[in-house]
């Protein structure tokens, strides 16, 4: 925990702490599910370091535009973690459509949720988890 004080959370990892507490699913995991939808979200807040990831797990990106190497960052991660064998999605940690409302509803709550880059709703939450399914 001394590590929290010396850097920022965010969206994903608040979404996160919800979808462990509520569903038991280990947070490491959460963030293997969560962490490519809530990139895709961020490609027009942050382009450069996104692009930036993008271009360190794909070369071939080097010369792309930021905008455009930015949007191939989120599926690059997801299929990373596709190849080391872990879940990617909502239905595959069983995490049920059911859950979205309360997630939601408790990720608003959550401090580190304020440190998103972007305001985010209890609507857009869901919105995001639907996409995480």
């Amino acid at each position: 925990m001394l590590g929290v004080e010396n850097v920022t959370l965010g969206l994903s990892h608040g979404i996160g702490h919800q979808i462990g507490a509520r569903c038991g699913v280990p947070h490491g995991v959460t963030s293997c599910v969560m962490l490519p939808t809530v990139m895709a979200r961020m490609t027009e807040v942050m382009p450069g370091r996104l692009a930036d990831l993008a271009r360190v797990m794909h070369p071939a990106l080097a010369s792309t535009a930021d905008a455009e190497a930015a949007t191939e960052a989120p599926g690059l991660v997801r299929g990373f973690v596709r190849g080391l064998g872990l879940p990617t999605t909502l239905t595959e940690v069983g995490v049920d459509e059911s859950e979205f409302e309360g997630i939601a509803d408790d990720a608003m709550k959550d401090f580190v949720v304020a440190f998103s880059p972007v305001d985010v709703s209890e609507d857009e939450i869901r919105r995001l988890l639907a996409l995480a399914a």
